[in-house]
């Protein structure tokens, strides 16, 4: 009876040994499966990658279909630079699965939709192939207007991280410093100044070469393209240290203040961060990360 009890307790003990050594090891397998997988969706959803790869899906068709309006003498390109920015970052839109917009579901999820967008979430939009085809909507193109009126035209804020600082003039290292974000995959924000155009807010969204000249394409909402942006209004690095801007069908104009501002820096982390967290999101679903 006693040989019994001991071969009893001998086999219990192997079977709790080999069971805790098969959970260590299934737990071990689990923790360098998370860590494998922490490290490839990082790599996956690095923000800065996700930048470019939004940048490079540009259709030159990204832009609000309406232009610049006054109320009391003052424009309002500045709510409407910055609507097109947080839609050229966060908005994407898919030719499937619309709704009619005359409905108020569908027109009401649409607003939703913007909203998100306002508070730095992507959305995507069923039904439309751009932002020009979207924005063209009446009820859509109401709502945004009202978007872009409701910006404050004035405020304050100070400069931006500037990197390159080996040009004579703030406005020149601004310019340079804007070329390289192009290339980081920004549609930076700038405030610009000139003896007509005035005090003015516009997007830079890309390089071209006009002229065997390098200039930096310009989204100006006082000058809406007709169809597919090719670089009709541009700035360009002229002689000395001046900086002018070419708008379709004006002379070209000395820029006499290209600033980059604080709150550009602050948007542009706010986009990569919103952009990251939905990449994760989007690859926990297909098992991809933890």
């Amino acid at each position: 009876m006693v040989r019994g009890f001991l071969l009893t307790t001998l086999l219990f003990t192997l079977i709790s040994c080999e069971g805790e050594i098969h959970t260590k090891t299934s737990t071990q397998s689990s923790r360098n499966n998370k860590v494998y997988s922490k490290k490839n969706c990082t790599k996956i959803c690095n923000p800065k990658i996700l930048l470019r790869t939004k940048k490079f899906q540009d259709s030159g068709l990204e832009y609000l279909s309406f232009r610049n309006f006054g109320f009391r003498g003052i424009g309002r390109c500045r709510g409407h630079a910055l609507l097109t920015q947080k839609m050229n970052y966060l908005a994407t839109f898919t030719v499937s699965g619309g709704c009619d917009v005359k409905a108020i579901e569908c027109l009401n999820k649409i607003k939703n939709g913007i909203n998100k967008i306002l508070k730095f979430e992507p959305f995507e939009f069923a039904g439309f192939r751009n932002l020009k085809e979207f924005s063209e909507v009446p009820e859509i193109n109401r709502y945004l207007r009202a978007i872009v009126a409701g910006t404050r035209s004035r405020y304050r804020s100070g400069k931006a991280k500037i990197s390159s600082t080996e040009y004579n003039t703030p406005q020149l290292n601004t310019y340079y410093e804007v070329k390289k974000r192009l290339k980081w995959g920004h549609t930076p924000y700038i405030g610009i100044k000139g003896a007509n155009i005035g005090s003015h807010a516009v997007l830079v969204y890309n390089e071209s070469l006009i002229e065997n000249n390098a200039v930096l394409c310009v989204r100006d909402s006082n000058h809406i393209a007709s169809g597919v942006e090719s670089c009709e209004n541009y700035f360009v690095h002229g002689s000395g240290d001046k900086i002018f801007y070419h708008r379709e069908g004006y002379e070209p104009e000395v820029i006499t203040f290209f600033k980059l501002t604080g709150d550009e820096d602050v948007r542009v982390q706010k986009y990569m961060d919103s952009l990251a967290l939905q990449c994760m999101k989007e690859k926990k679903i297909s098992s991809r990360c933890p």
